[in-house]
């Protein structure tokens, strides 16, 4: 049955194991550029797998052009609304609530591309579920829930 000589084609670990607790390996983030040796066959191929930007090319996947999340969620009071903004544009961030409603406007003027914070108080708001609605430039990008406690 040859059950000793049976393999799966890995041969060795591909990452280093650490050399401190918990001395575990850590994985590949599977962004790198490949160190391959071209000349190699065992890494060549792995290469025009792994590393070749080529091959994430054909999936048009792009990073949002904006990106928000709020902290502590739940929260009682004060809560944090931190936001990434990629290019200049016209920001507007408002609050509503359930039914949907608009209570308070958080964020509504022309920013420059960056990451901002916006702090604000919830005091005056009853327990209960509420939305956060994100929209550059007219165009809602992202809505996010938060919870008052």
């Amino acid at each position: 049955m040859n059950v000793l000589g049976y393999t799966t084609g890995v041969e060795a670990n591909d990452a280093p194991f650490k050399t401190s607790f918990p001395y575990l390996a850590t994985p590949w983030a599977g962004n790198h550029i490949c160190d391959c040796d071209e000349n190699d066959p065992a890494t060549s191929s792995r290469k025009a797998k792994i590393g070749n930007a080529a091959v994430f090319q054909g999936l048009a996947v792009a990073p949002p052009e904006m990106m928000a999340t709020t902290s502590p969620n739940p929260f009682v009071g004060r809560n944090n609304l931190r936001y990434h903004l990629d290019e200049a544009a016209q920001v507007n961030i408002a609050l509503f609530d359930a039914e949907g409603r608009q209570i308070k406007v958080l964020v509504n003027k022309q920013l420059k591309p960056g990451t901002y914070n916006q702090s604000w108080n919830g005091d005056d708001l009853i327990k209960g579920i509420y939305f956060i609605k994100v929209t550059k430039n007219g165009v809602v990008k992202q809505n996010l829930k938060v919870v008052k406690g």
